[in-house]
């Protein structure tokens, strides 16, 4: 397995990334969301319901930093890493893997790629009909007449899908004219992945995650046990999340809980583990700790 990059917090913050076009909105304007309308009178204005695809196999994802993109060859990746986070559960919805970077020639001329990996092509459609609707400038999504790129391309290849993962393009200044070819590239890259019948192929495994603990004294540091491995080899990236407490590493990659001030004593905190591989997949695995009275 190649090297681990480790990402950790006490808390992590994660944003939902959703999409607004700078389109004026009005009565006569045929993309417009109605101002008091519901998810499902969204969804029946984009003819959600007639969009291809929502039962096609699952593809593996892929890390487009160290991708050939024709279309932006001569343009630098300027997002450092990791290019790879997660868009946090909802009700009915798992965690969702989610990788962005942005090509850029100056702070007015950049292209900004987003990408969800789902774990079902009906779990794609469902997110990114949601992501328009809650969107700071909600656009109705009517599928493009000629598809730019994937199994259902909006917005003149702005996004597409192509089977479980949800595309989002974003150009700036001179790089907009290059949108659909950004598009198309980015879609035969896609294309040249290996599918499968369900998500659980393509996932990194967490085969052993404990603490040397389960009743730990306050504002103590206890030992975490973690053993993860990945089909593939990818490399992985580590997040956490606490009820309260944190997680820390020492020089020698050891993880401890913390328990801080935070952590009232008699109560019990949960830790959960999020690991997400280079193409996207994560899987999560959670242990509740006690503080001793």
């Amino acid at each position: 397995m190649k090297t681990k990059i480790i990402f950790r917090a006490s808390i992590l913050l994660c944003f939902i990334f959703t999409i607004g076009f700078s389109s004026c909105k009005s009565l006569t304007d045929p993309y417009a969301a109605p101002s008091e309308g519901s998810l499902e009178k969204f969804k029946e204005m984009s003819g959600y319901y007639n969009w291809p695809g929502k039962n096609g196999p699952v593809r593996d994802g892929i890390d487009l930093s160290k991708c050939a993109i024709p279309s932006l060859s001569d343009i630098p990746i300027v997002t450092k890493p990791p290019f790879f986070s997660y868009i946090p559960e909802e009700e009915n919805r798992k965690i969702l893997g989610y990788y962005q970077s942005v090509w850029q020639i100056d702070r007015q001329n950049l292209m900004e790629v987003r990408v969800v990996f789902a774990e079902t092509c009906e779990e794609a459609h469902e997110y990114a009909i949601c992501s328009y609707f809650n969107s700071s400038n909600p656009q109705v999504p009517k599928p493009d007449d000629v598809v730019i790129a994937g199994d259902i391309s909006f917005f003149n290849g702005h996004s597409f899908i192509r089977n479980n993962i949800f595309v989002m393009i974003t150009p700036r200044g001179e790089l907009v004219n290059r949108k659909s070819a950004v598009a198309k590239d980015i879609d035969n890259l896609l294309l040249a992945r290996p599918t499968a019948s369900s998500s659980e192929e393509f996932k990194p495994r967490i085969q052993r995650f404990e603490i040397a603990k389960s009743l730990v004294e306050s504002k103590t540091q206890t030992k975490l046990f973690l053993e993860v491995a990945d089909p593939k080899g990818s490399e992985l990236y580590y997040f956490w999340r606490v009820t309260a407490g944190s997680i820390g590493e020492d020089e020698h990659g050891q993880f401890y809980y913390y328990s801080s001030d935070e952590a009232a004593p008699g109560t019990t905190q949960t830790i959960t583990l999020i690991v997400i591989n280079d193409r996207g997949y994560c899987r999560t695995s959670s242990i509740d700790v006690k503080i001793k009275q």
